[in-house]
């Protein structure tokens, strides 16, 4: 997923809070936007704002988007300054995919069935230390549609698929991930409809900017 920037200014906005962000602003300072959000928000409605459908958002379509988006922020997530922002330039980001999975990142499921649906508890872990951003892709099997997001330990995703949403859904971690780290999410079910074809993938960054994609085949704990 999910669907976040990686120019040298992002250690320190990704830091600054909406408060900080008002102050810089009161006191007459020019400030840019979060990139990460950007990104992030991006990413979430990626699908509904590419209007001719080219995979890509040019800037004139992130101006459909549910947060403001300048000139000077597109211009930064353009990594190959070609006009378009592609989902992996929304994405993790970073100069380069680094192999394996450095920070041992592992992510399980418990699936325990509720009338009419599910309720799917990811659990997270890491020895290491957290990373820079952090994204999860679930697809979702045929009959599933999402109907909830919670949180358990620690805050929900800063992005979660609307309800309703079905086949590949995202969430999005904007802020650091304390691990270990549990959240939830339910779905409505189709009658009939099983657990087969429940898969998913972790994606993060390292503050290197480098960007890894979780070793560990996703578990399936059926509770």
């Amino acid at each position: 997923m999910i669907h976040y920037g990686k120019r040298a200014t992002m250690g320190r906005l990704r830091s600054a809070g909406l408060g900080a962000l008002l102050a810089a602003i009161g006191a007459g300072c020019i400030v840019e936007p979060d990139l990460n959000r950007i990104a992030a928000v991006l990413l979430g409605e990626f699908d509904a704002l590419d209007i001719d459908r080219d995979n890509t958002l040019s800037f004139f379509e992130t101006q459909g988007a549910s947060i403001e988006v300048s000139q000077t922020s597109f211009t930064a997530l353009d990594d190959d300054h070609n006009g378009g922002l592609t989902r992996q330039e929304l994405g993790m980001g970073g100069e380069g995919e680094g192999e394996g999975n450095p920070l041992e990142l592992s992510f399980a499921r418990e699936i325990t069935a509720l009338d009419g649906g599910f309720q799917v508890t990811i659990r997270m872990d890491a020895p290491a230390s957290a990373p820079s951003a952090l994204g999860m892709m679930e697809s979702l099997p045929e009959g599933w549609a999402i109907s909830g997001v919670m949180a358990i330990d620690g805050a929900a995703p800063d992005l979660a698929p609307s309800v309703g949403a079905t086949g590949t859904v995202e969430f999005v971690w904007v802020q650091p991930v304390v691990f270990p780290y549990r959240f939830a999410y339910t779905v409505q079910a189709d009658t009939g409809a099983g657990q087969e074809g429940l898969s998913g993938q972790l994606e993060y960054r390292t503050d290197r900017d480098e960007r890894y994609f979780s070793s560990a085949v996703t578990e399936n704990d059926d509770a």
